[in-house]
């Protein structure tokens, strides 16, 4: 069964992660996990919120939030608190598939995603933006869901269960073809 997790940093992300999350559990057979890694400053604290329990390698698909401003676009991030350190620091992800969600300064939601996808980039995972939605996008970044408030909009919120829906489909697909190749099934095309 395909596994997705929904990991985010930041009070303000809550209502997003939570509409990703539901987007992703539309996806049959889908299990979707929701955790926030505290923005306590100081790793310790980050490990003691994340839960050892929870180890970002054991998922199919992980979708990371950070607020806008965060990570690498921020003067001096804690690694505790820059989402893409804790992926780093647990274990492999190379061909995982990775998506981002932010919300706050509108300014800052382009460099924001682009921090975290180039991040998931590096470890090797599969990157799934978006995608165009059903109406012309008002959407500020094609690079992941945005919201510019903690109380995202309708709309808002509607882009968020769509890119969690897409990724876990794309999980869906990677898991299969995985599949696949584990059982040495050779498609000849």
């Amino acid at each position: 069964m395909p596994k997705v997790l929904v990991l985010y940093h930041g009070r303000d992300l809550a209502a997003l992660a939570d509409a990703v999350a539901e987007g992703a559990r539309a996806v049959r057979f889908t299990e979707v996990d929701v955790r926030r890694v505290d923005d306590v400053a100081g790793p310790a604290a980050a490990h003691r919120s994340l839960g050892s329990e929870v180890a970002p390698a054991d998922y199919d698909g992980i979708l990371l939030g950070a607020p806008a401003g965060s990570g690498a676009a921020a003067a001096a991030p804690t690694p505790s608190s820059d989402p893409a350190e804790v992926l780093r620091r647990r274990g492999p992800l190379v061909d995982r598939v990775g998506a981002a969600f932010t919300a706050g300064a509108r300014d800052a939601h382009q460099s924001t995603l682009s921090s975290i996808l180039t991040a998931m980039a590096g470890l090797g995972m599969l990157l799934v933006p978006p995608g165009p939605g059903p109406a012309p996008s008002a959407a500020d970044s094609p690079l992941g869901t945005t919201a510019s408030a903690a109380e995202p909009t309708e709309a808002e919120l509607d882009a968020a269960r769509r890119h969690g829906r897409r990724v876990a489909t794309v999980v869906e697909w990677v898991a299969h073809a995985r599949g696949h190749a584990a059982h040495g099934h050779h498609h000849h095309h």
